[in-house]
């Protein structure tokens, strides 16, 4: 019996190309996050996550590589922690069609930013070209706490836009914290996202 080569290398090869394409699945649907704007080996505080292992010698390969997509450019946690969510205060996922303020407290790091990402962790285009807001560039309310407006229409201050981003979620990030981030991640007081009906403004 004569072997066709030819078509015994097609079959060879379609095999070939179908298991890369299942082991590329699997491997992207280990590496994704865990829910909305969830961390590996989380730590939940209200609405928000934080992971333990970003940043940390206690990373296993696949959380190593996971904060290679997710982590962006994660620092120790001495250095930086980072907080994520993708829920608002009744739990629902943030999606742009809907309005939102974040409300807090001036944190206690040395510097600190808020940044909306969509939901594959590019920045939100938008035609004000404004990412994030910091501690830097925030007007702050007359008692201190700021207010930051999430919302696709034009508000007044403190505006960061989410375009037509559909799902999205946020990262906070706070340089140099005080400890009791670092130590306390799950009780430290952090800023709420709130959902809001009619005019965001």
């Amino acid at each position: 019996m004569m072997i066709d080569w030819g078509q015994w290398g097609l079959w060879l090869l379609a095999v070939l190309v179908l298991g890369l394409a299942l082991g590329g699945a699997d491997a992207w649907r280990k590496l994704r996050p865990k829910g909305q704007g969830a961390a590996m080996d989380e730590i939940r505080n209200g609405q928000w996550t934080t992971s333990l292992v970003t940043g940390s010698k206690a990373a296993d390969n696949l959380s190593r590589a996971r904060i290679a997509i997710y982590g962006l450019l994660a620092l120790d946690r001495k250095e930086t922690v980072y907080y994520m969510t993708g829920t608002d205060d009744r739990g629902e996922p943030l999606t742009s069609d809907r309005d939102y303020v974040i409300e807090g407290q001036p944190l206690r790091a040395r510097w600190w930013s808020i940044t909306p990402y969509d939901m594959e962790m590019f920045l939100i285009d938008n035609e004000e070209k404004r990412s994030s807001f910091h501690m830097d560039n925030i007007e702050y309310e007359p008692d201190g706490r700021f207010r930051i407006l999430l919302s696709g229409r034009r508000q007044a201050r403190n505006w960061l836009p989410t375009g037509k981003a559909g799902p999205f979620c946020l990262t906070l990030r706070l340089y140099n914290p005080d400890m009791d981030y670092v130590n306390r991640p799950g009780q430290v007081v952090l800023p709420v996202v709130r959902r809001i009906e009619g005019d965001a403004a």
